[in-house]
């Protein structure tokens, strides 16, 4: 129970502005995943010594830079199919090339 808290509460944290982390440099983002590599160890329960990539797929959590896409494709998605939300999807705009290939 008190596990199931804790991966709430720091992934709650982890994911909550991660579209505004978007393109910021590797060292800042290394350490959001030394936290959620952390974080799936005390929930997952692994006393012996797992990758973390196992121990995220158990959870089936993604990597932080792979959150990061995500949430900014979902976003664009909405915005583009759906115009949600409205501030948005007004600036988003359909490429139109100049000439065909």
């Amino acid at each position: 129970m008190i596990c199931a808290i804790v991966a709430a509460l720091v992934n709650s944290w982890l994911e909550y502005a991660n579209s505004v982390v978007y393109g910021i440099p590797v060292k800042y983002i290394s350490r959001l995943q030394r936290t959620q590599n952390t974080q799936a160890h005390v929930v997952a329960g692994n006393c012996t010594p797992y990758s973390n990539l196992v121990s995220l797929s158990q959870l089936h959590w993604f990597l932080v830079h792979l959150c990061i896409t995500f949430k900014i494709a979902i976003m664009t998605h909405k915005a583009i199919y759906i115009s949600n939300p409205p501030y948005l999807a007004n600036l988003v705009r359909w490429h139109t090339p100049c000439r065909t290939l």
